[in-house]
């Protein structure tokens, strides 16, 4: 008997329960709740209970306002652009109200969607200096240098008639760009990145062994340009040329031993074209890409797709995880590259990630400083600190670890060769600044 009642009380609670949650965002109590915490400033009950509406279907302007602006004072600026568009779509008349406007900029100012706020302009009227920035410039420069790598790797039992092992010992380097929102459609960057890279030719027959250190440069030249459709679409086409030229160290004439290796000049030019499509969505902003290098004198195809996701509707976390296919010369492979960033003081970000394959001549297209990658890496792991000294000038530095590898070639006399794959690491560092104005 005593359990049929407990069992009763138990129905009870939960039907009433209900009754009051359905009572709870009926949109009479919606509205009158919204305002009221609106007028009192109480930013956390205003949105919760905005989300409970949006879960039962209610969906009208003065709720999109006050959540908008709930999200705003609470910085959570994506979050609250979002909302404020949604109040825009249901009464275009909103952007003649100079509040409304103002925290519509300054939302989409915050989140770095500077192309958006071009068509929400801050009000004359508005206190304070308008943040909003259209040019952007980054300078940085960085190198590094090989560790973990054995020299005596080359020295093998029986000896061969000849050993030849390549492998890049540093590299240092140094970047620019330069973008411009023209209007809210349309924002053109342009990059340029000098690379210097030593590398070093070890050779060996059965008297002696040989080790000669030479220079090649590269020069990289990007357009950048960047169309937003509207608030949700864009597209990122990338155009890149590279100059790449140097003396190195190598074969010249396969008559003789050792003696057939001296320095000759190399010189070649490659192209990298791709094309990023975005979509942007509450949480989430999802992207796919297209594209194809030549790099090395080698055909590249590649394609992907990548998320950036913010779960507190703002820049204080984020993260962005890509998945790419990749065609070079007939072998295939699958690259993973994953990155997280978090807001650990006041201005200081800190990232976090790593990429994860086989990314010779991968192409990275959503750098400021689009690349491609022509060594042998099968892993990149890297943190970075970004600090923000104001809202025009920010400070990073980074430092990047490379798994590496090359191949020793061995070569036994007529039809007798062999190759011994060499694993290597290399550190990089690399600071810079980018200047809003």
């Amino acid at each position: 008997m005593k359990m049929r009642i407990k069992l009763l009380l138990l129905t009870i609670i939960i039907f009433t329960g209900k009754l009051y949650g359905q009572a709870e965002v009926d949109f009479k109590t919606v509205e009158s709740k919204t305002y009221a915490y609106y007028q009192a400033a109480q930013w956390d009950s205003l949105i919760h209970i905005g989300k409970q509406a949006n879960k039962n279907g209610i969906d009208y302007y003065y709720l999109n306002y006050r959540v908008a602006v709930a999200y705003f004072y609470k910085k959570k600026y994506r979050l609250a652009s979002f909302y404020f568009q949604k109040a825009l779509d249901l009464n275009f008349a909103a952007s003649n109200d100079a509040f409304f406007a103002e925290l519509f900029h300054l939302s989409l100012v915050y989140d770095q969607r500077n192309d958006l706020a071009e068509d929400i302009p801050l009000p004359e009227k508005s206190e304070g200096r308008d943040p909003m920035t259209r040019n952007v410039f980054v300078l940085l420069g960085g190198g590094g240098k090989m560790i973990n790598f054995n020299k005596g790797q080359l020295k093998i039992n029986p000896k061969p008639e000849f050993s030849e092992l390549r492998y890049q010992n540093a590299v240092n380097y140094w970047g620019i760009a330069f973008s411009h929102q023209f209007n809210s459609a349309f924002n053109l960057g342009l990059s340029y990145t000098k690379l210097h890279f030593l590398l070093q030719t070890l050779i060996e027959d059965k008297n002696s062994q040989l080790l000669e250190s030479y220079m090649i440069s590269q020069y990289n030249f990007a357009l950048l340009p960047l169309f937003t459709l509207d608030r949700y679409w864009q597209l990122k086409p990338v155009f890149s040329i590279a100059i790449t030229k140097g003396y190195p160290y190598g074969v010249v004439d396969t008559t003789h031993g050792i003696k057939d290796y001296s320095f000759y000049y190399y010189n070649e030019n490659s192209f990298l074209v791709g094309l990023n499509v975005y979509r942007d969505f509450r949480y989430v902003k999802l992207g796919f890409n297209i594209g194809s290098s030549n790099y090395n004198k080698q055909k590249q195809f590649q394609l992907g797709l990548n998320l950036t996701y913010f779960p507190f509707g703002n820049l204080n976390l984020y993260t962005f995880s890509a998945l790419s296919f990749k065609v070079d010369q007939g072998d295939e492979a699958v690259i993973i590259q994953q990155k997280v960033g978090v807001k650990v003081l006041s201005k200081l970000w800190l990232e976090g990630g790593g990429l994860f394959g086989h990314l010779t001549n991968y192409n990275d297209f959503n750098l400021t400083l689009g690349y491609n990658i022509a060594d042998n890496i099968d892993m990149i792991v890297l943190a970075k600190f970004i600090f923000t000294a104001n809202h025009h000038l920010n400070f990073f530095v980074e430092g990047q670890f490379n798994h590496r590898y090359t191949y020793r070639k061995d070569d036994y006399g007529v039809d007798n060769h062999s190759e011994t794959k060499i694993k290597y690491d290399q550190l990089n560092i690399e600071g810079g600044l980018l200047w809003k104005f």
